[in-house]
């Protein structure tokens, strides 16, 4: 049996947040736009109390949130939920079954959508996620089962007009901090930062306000597959903070290498049946049995790049067991490039400019990625 309905006027603008906090409601906008106007964190809040499941938002537009768009979770603070809550019950009282279907979310300053930690089984299905300053989808830690699927992400992650992000700094279309068992599939991604990028958040900030919390899932078993990918330095990046500098970020997690790293975990997610083109890099692979198989790949640099720096050099602990299969690459750069020792004992049945390919080595200095044309051009030397 369905729930209660809020049904907006199609021809209004309305200029507050909207705020759903009981289990089996529906909104629908029915076309309405709800414009923040730089006056307002969120633009449809759902959840935000314990144990709310079963809502559904439809047809709305949203835009310019002075954070995100569409916030999904229980908004307990950190501080507080992580000392009173067992883990089972911090799931319990979570946002669950929530259902996001035909929603554009534009020109927000942190996310189109931010899903908050815990939650499950978020959907988000034939929406347009665009132009925001940070990223289209943020799926936060310790959150299990979103699905993003036949919706459109495009220019996110350029920043903000008074403060653009360059190169390697501009934020992905979506960002899985630290969850599992995502679905990211038959989405349309253009001119982002980069398509799809998973991590774990070192816990930044530590030291600050007190509200960030030590994550302890990486991103793991998740699904990026059949997407169309245009227009990034990188398309999907599996530990794309493994090799970046974070002494800045006051992270919580034990540094090594004179306090300049923290070790990333986004082990065992697959990348499949995708289209890639006009990118830098396909996939960056920077933890272990990971899967990119089948894809059909036009880059200006590498096809797929394995390996990473400061861990395997300061740690000793190459990445290893991935699969390189099945792909389809056009290519005037590298290749499949596996480096810093990583294992190439499950790369076959791939081809580079319609012939078989081998995977191609590149050495790169001070534990850098081999990226070249993407501001690495000197610091990469080739040993074939």
């Amino acid at each position: 049996m369905s729930g209660p309905s809020v049904l907006l006027e199609p021809n209004c603008v309305y200029d507050a947040p909207i705020v759903l906090k009981t289990s089996g409601v529906t909104l629908d906008c029915r076309g309405a736009l709800i414009d923040l106007a730089r006056r307002h964190p969120f633009g449809v809040e759902i959840g935000v109390g314990a144990g709310v499941s079963g809502v559904t938002v439809r047809n709305c537009r949203i835009a310019n949130a002075t954070s995100s768009g569409i916030v999904v979770g229980w908004r307990s603070p950190a501080s507080v939920r992580e000392k009173r809550y067992t883990a089972a019950a911090r799931y319990e009282a979570a946002t669950r079954d929530v259902t996001l279907d035909n929603v554009v979310s534009s020109g927000n300053e942190i996310a189109g959508v931010y899903v908050l930690a815990y939650s499950q089984d978020v959907r988000i299905t034939g929406s347009r996620l665009t132009g925001n300053a940070g990223v289209g989808v943020y799926i936060g830690p310790h959150s299990l089962r979103t699905t993003v699927e036949g919706s459109e992400i495009a220019a996110n992650g350029l920043g903000s007009p008074r403060h653009a992000r360059r190169g390697l700094g501009r934020r992905e279309g979506i960002a899985i901090d630290s969850s599992s068992d995502n679905v990211i599939r038959r989405n349309t991604f253009r001119g982002n930062g980069g398509a799809v990028y998973l991590y774990k958040n070192c816990q930044e900030a530590v030291s600050g306000h007190g509200r960030n919390f030590k994550r302890i899932m990486p991103s793991e078993r998740n699904r990026i597959e059949d997407n169309l990918i245009q227009g990034s330095l990188i398309g999907v990046w599996a530990a794309s903070r493994q090799s970046r500098i974070l002494t800045s970020s006051d992270c919580g997690d034990p540094y090594y290498g004179d306090g300049r790293y923290v070790l990333d975990r986004a082990p065992n997610n697959v990348i499949a049946g995708n289209v890639f083109s006009d990118i830098g890099v396909a996939a960056v692979i920077e933890d272990d049995g990971n899967r990119v198989v089948n894809n059909d790949i036009a880059a200006s640099d590498s096809c797929v790049v394995v390996g990473t720096g400061p861990r395997s050099e300061m740690l000793g602990r190459p990445v290893l067991n991935v699969s390189v299969s099945g792909n389809h690459c056009r290519s005037e750069g590298d290749g499949y490039v596996f480096t810093f020792g990583a294992s190439t004992s499950q790369f076959g049945q791939n081809d580079l400019n319609g012939r078989e390919a081998s995977p191609s080595a590149v050495r790169c200095a001070a534990g850098l990625m081999p990226f070249k044309g993407l501001n690495y051009a000197d610091t990469c030397g080739r040993a074939r």
